[in-house]
């Protein structure tokens, strides 16, 4: 739980930030545009027609060319009509990724990484999704001391911090669906 002043100082954050990335503008929000807690850019909903439509209005709402989230459970790098994109790294304390343990950190860079789990160039920049490599059994002993079995965390996470989720690495990346962009254009 952190102390009066640094909640205090973390009250007084911005909803939404949005940088510049080159000549792209780059919209930085915790859940989606709309809410803090939102879930309109998890890769559930982007999963959907009704999903990728309410997020192609948010584009135009916000004038921006990506959305980087960080609310969401699960990683998703979606592409967009008029080269527009969101990304949402998912998590990156714990595995993203079925059968792998590595958080994903998301980059927005004018150059291309090596590194990049998956990426994408789109308005001019490369936008990756990035392993966070971290000692896993150091990890995992230090959840069982805090979260032991039983305990709601533990029936929530443990799972998913031994063997990964049910979501696999190709799921992540999505293009457009040509049908969805001459709808919106």
């Amino acid at each position: 739980r952190p102390a009066a002043g640094e909640a205090r100082a973390l009250a007084a954050l911005p909803m939404h930030l949005v940088a510049r990335v080159g000549a792209a503008r780059v919209g930085i929000v915790h859940g989606d545009a709309a809410s803090l807690a939102g879930w309109g850019f998890a890769q559930e909903t982007l999963s959907t027609s009704a999903g990728r439509l309410s997020a192609q209005a948010a584009f135009d709402r916000a004038q921006v060319e990506v959305f980087a989230s960080s609310h969401t459970c699960l990683p998703v790098l979606q592409r967009f009509a008029d080269s527009r994109a969101i990304v949402n790294n998912g998590s990156a304390g714990m595995p993203n990724f079925r059968g792998e343990r590595f958080g994903v950190a998301t980059r927005i860079s004018l150059f291309k990484s090596t590194d990049a789990i998956y990426s994408m160039e789109t308005s001019g920049v490369f936008v990756e999704a990035i392993a966070l490599r971290y000692d896993h059994t150091a990890w995992e002993k230090r959840f069982l001391k805090l979260w032991p079995a039983g305990s709601p965390a533990h029936r929530s996470y443990y799972k998913r911090i031994t063997s990964g989720p049910s979501y696999a690495v190709g799921e992540a990346l999505r293009e457009a669906l040509l049908h969805e962009e001459r709808q919106h254009a």
